[in-house]
């Protein structure tokens, strides 16, 4: 019930977030030149042979009839066929349902980057914040091609397996799952992020397989790309025969044939530039591909990092990141270079930019690690990493002219200021653990049936020893132990005579109420008890 749960409330997130296209009548994602002239045609195309019982092989539209799924256009997508075959409207496809189909693939995105963190053991709202700015912001939440947006949503399934596979945890089933996952991708009908994607695989197992130097771990690699050979056969195979057969527009100043290389320079012109990184921050400071994630989940990505450098699993992530983005800026990149001229086929994704892609699951993924560490840990470092932050920011916004950055400095100094103040105690979420109105008494009937997780003082001798304080959640996301306040033991006072008596009348009063008693016992103040008959309250 409780997975059904986060399962209608990302649908919810989903369609909140794109109310504009699924309620009203008056905006749509095919308002593009693109998307009017080839992607709207092709779906139609498909969608009427569908309702006729057949599927789209041929298209006889183009150059006297071609391949049209060696075209690597969608029509071996699976995720397209439910839209296919839908009702059509005067004979086309419905444009509500288009519109449906482009916030479902974003609800399948934000699950999936979901399962990842909480496979990681993450926290659900932790997991809930990564896959909102997986989905909404970034690559994926800003690109209108299906087939693109298809091909790389699902990168945190294929982590989700990678990482379970190097773990050891049932390693012959999580790199067939990983194989498979990645042969989706290639289903897309786009071979930009499939060839990212399976570049990205390969390069996690030829690692692995140097780290252990053993005969299962180079099995496991050989599972995996045969799943990922075998799912994306489908579209993979007609689309590498009708490859060699064809010419491509690519950019360049002629046609090019499968065994030419698209050109540096269009890989230079495709290419993200420096300025554009601003865009990670500052809406609207784009190049080719739009980064932006917001400045607080991009402050608790480096937080992540920062802080939880030992977590092999922050390391990956880190390393994908840092790829995704160097290699998106191609331009006088040695290491693009390297690769362009090094790694079959690598030339053919033309477009450098949209390897950011990587660096936008990675940095998402991120912000989970960082948020389940800032809620439970209260270290000088935080604040200093904001603020470094918010001055770098400042100074590129001066020396690039950038002044969109200027207000993403100001909220990583803001945010600076506010944990700091956290950290300080001059500021708290919740009631203090010595305050009389966040402590119960001991003998109190609701005290020991709280549904509240409580701990004691670590400090058993100190002055909070016998106050009870609600236990934040633990770093993995789960709960302390519940230890309840009933069990505190009561120090009896022992009378003249050397006989024990509990506390009478004639006691000396209760300590003021900034100074709690030891004995597990507390006062209500008067603000939080309108009388004093009323039985004291649970935390």
């Amino acid at each position: 019930m409780r997975r059904f749960g986060i399962t209608a409330l990302l649908a919810a997130l989903s369609i909140a977030f794109y109310w504009k296209l699924v309620l009203t009548n008056e905006y749509t994602w095919l308002d593009s030149p693109d998307m009017a002239y080839l992607e709207a045609p092709r779906l139609q195309f498909q969608a009427q042979l569908w309702h006729k019982l057949r599927f789209p092989l041929w298209d006889p539209h183009h150059w006297a009839g071609q391949p049209f799924l060696g075209q690597i256009t969608g029509a071996a997508d699976p995720l397209n066929w439910p839209l296919l075959l839908a009702g059509f409207r005067d004979g086309k496809i419905r444009q509500d349902l288009l519109h449906w189909h482009f916030v479902f693939a974003h609800w399948l995105a934000a699950l999936l980057m979901y399962w990842l963190c909480r496979d990681r053991s993450r926290s659900r709202t932790g997991a809930l914040l990564a896959a909102c700015v997986f989905s909404f912001g970034g690559y994926v939440g800003t690109s209108d091609w299906p087939q693109v947006l298809h091909g790389c949503l699902w990168t945190p399934a294929i982590l989700l397996f990678l990482l379970r596979a190097a773990e050891g945890r049932q390693p012959v089933a999580s790199a067939a799952m990983a194989g498979m996952f990645t042969g989706l991708s290639w289903l897309s009908g786009h071979h930009q992020a499939p060839y990212y994607l399976t570049l990205l695989v390969a390069s996690f197992w030829t690692w692995l397989v140097l780290r252990d130097r053993s005969l299962p771990t180079v099995r496991l690699a050989a599972i995996s790309l045969l799943f990922t050979g075998l799912v994306s056969a489908l579209q993979t195979l007609p689309g590498w025969e009708y490859g060699r057969l064809a010419m491509r527009w690519a950019g360049a100043t002629r046609p090019l044939r499968w065994f030419d290389k698209v050109p540096a320079q269009v890989h230079e012109h495709f290419s993200l530039r420096l300025p554009d990184l601003g865009g990670i921050v500052a809406a609207g400071a784009q190049g080719h591909v739009s980064l932006f994630l917001g400045t607080a989940a991009f402050a608790l990505a480096v937080i992540a990092v920062v802080s939880l450098w030992r977590d092999w699993t922050v390391r990956v992530l880190a390393l994908l990141a840092l790829a995704g983005i160097v290699l998106a800026i191609s331009e006088q990149n040695p290491l693009y270079g390297l690769i362009y001229g090094l790694v079959p086929w690598f030339e053919k994704a033309r477009v450098p930019a949209r390897i950011a892609f990587l660096f936008c699951a990675a940095a998402a993924a991120l912000t989970a690690w960082g948020w389940d560490w800032l809620r439970v840990q209260q270290s000088k470092l935080v604040p200093r990493v904001l603020a470094i932050g918010a001055a770098v920011f400042l100074l590129v916004a001066v020396a690039l002219r950038l002044p969109q950055l200027a207000l993403p400095a100001l909220t990583l100094a803001a945010l600076a200021a506010l944990v700091e103040a956290l950290r300080r105690g001059a500021l708290s979420p919740m009631l203090p653990a010595h305050s009389p109105c966040s402590s119960s008494s001991s003998n109190s009937p609701t005290s020991a049936t709280s549904p509240a997780v409580t701990r004691k003082a670590t400090n058993p001798s100190g002055p909070n020893s016998g106050v009870t304080a609600t236990s934040p959640t633990s770093f993995a996301g789960r709960r302390a132990p519940s230890v309840s306040s009933s069990t505190t033991p009561k120090s009896p006072i022992t009378s003249a005579t050397g006989t024990a008596s509990t506390p009478s009348s004639a006691s000396p009063p209760p300590p003021p109420l900034t100074s709690p008693p030891s004995n597990g016992t507390s006062r209500k103040c008067k603000t939080c008890s309108p009388s004093a008959s009323a039985s004291p309250a649970n935390p």
